[in-house]
């Protein structure tokens, strides 16, 4: 018979798995996913026990990966786990993994003026004069949300159909609340043919949620190139 009542070492932290950390950055424990994987250290024979926010909760652990039962509510979180060998002693809990869960999409944002396309619409010379980054091409005035948070980033789609052009813009402090001039590359207005553009907005939030589009705003290119085909 074998009397063992030695408590295993506390475990390695956890870590939020890439494939459930969701939005543009995967190494920030930010997700919108209720129910993120966890890659956790357990010794084999050993079981393990999820704790959030230092209480625990029922998980499942596959393969090294602990994932909770049952959805986490919004907001932040600590996430420790323990491991428990064949005796039935139960370690300390591992250091806390600070977590975020964010399932709400930001406010939309408004695309409110194209300053060249004024007076008839973009025309060559104005296509290839540098725009606000200082390279060639246009802005666009976009309207942000007082609840975007810095780091957000902002699409803009140039076009209704699917796979139209996009162009990215990072969030700033001082566009919170305001408006942000997005720059817009020659290089993109290069993709497209003359005509009436419908362009569109959408936010991105760090966990990867996004707003509804914004209402179309039109603009015109009007470079001496074949136009786009009309649609039935």
């Amino acid at each position: 018979v074998t009397i063992d009542t030695t408590a295993p070492a506390a475990p390695a932290p956890p870590d939020m798995t890439t494939a459930t950390d969701s939005g543009t950055n995967t190494g920030d424990d930010s997700t919108n996913d209720t129910t993120p994987d966890f890659t956790v250290a357990v010794p084999v024979g050993h079981t393990a026990t999820l704790y959030v926010d230092g209480i625990a909760v029922p998980a499942s652990l596959v393969a090294g990966v602990l994932t909770p039962t049952n959805p986490l509510p919004g907001g932040a979180h600590s996430i420790s786990y323990t491991v428990t060998d064949p005796s039935g002693n139960e370690s300390a809990q591992s250091s806390a993994l600070p977590i975020s869960i964010d399932t709400a999409a930001p406010g939309t944002p408004t695309i409110t003026a194209a300053p060249e396309n004024a007076g008839g619409g973009i025309n060559t010379a104005e296509a290839s004069s540098n725009n606000s980054a200082g390279q060639p091409g246009t802005d666009l005035i976009v309207s942000i949300p007082a609840d975007a948070q810095v780091g957000d980033v902002l699409t803009l789609k140039l076009g209704s159909a699917v796979g139209a052009p996009t162009v990215a813009y990072t969030v700033q402090a001082g566009d919170i609340g305001g408006s942000a001039t997005v720059p817009v590359p020659k290089t993109t207005l290069d993709l497209l043919a003359d005509g009436t553009i419908a362009v569109t907005a959408t936010l991105t939030d760090a966990a990867g949620n996004t707003s509804a589009p914004s209402a179309p705003f039109d603009i015109t290119l009007d470079r001496g190139l074949p136009t786009t085909p009309a649609t039935a």
